[in-house]
């Protein structure tokens, strides 16, 4: 029995993200330049360094949530058979290792 996968109009059946919505959000937080068009939006949305520290509230958390939420369930709908959780689990691990052997050099 095949199961119907659902996307947006501009997922365009899972070969693109749609993240207007999240730019749209953007548009409304210090976080990101308020000039942004879309295009350079996704030049750099993704470039979570470049924000500063004193800037991350809970508003950016819970965009950064959302965002997170948005594309684990977009690879569950475009790669049903890619266990995804075996795949974050082992990056978190990995995350954590460089991590504390960062906080160990600048000791």
């Amino acid at each position: 029995m095949l199961v119907p996968v659902q996307f947006s109009g501009p997922e365009g059946y899972g070969r693109y993200l749609d993240l207007t919505v999240f730019h749209m959000r953007s548009l409304n937080m210090k976080q990101f330049d308020h000039s942004l068009d879309y295009l350079n939006f996704l030049r750099v949305f993704y470039k979570f360094d470049r924000i500063p520290k004193d800037t991350k509230n809970a508003e950016y958390r819970h965009f950064l949530s959302d965002l997170y939420d948005y594309l684990y369930d977009y690879l569950q709908r475009v790669q049903p058979l890619f266990d995804a959780a075996i795949d974050i689990a082992r990056t978190e691990k990995v995350s954590l290792i460089f991590s504390d052997a960062a906080s160990l050099i600048n000791v």
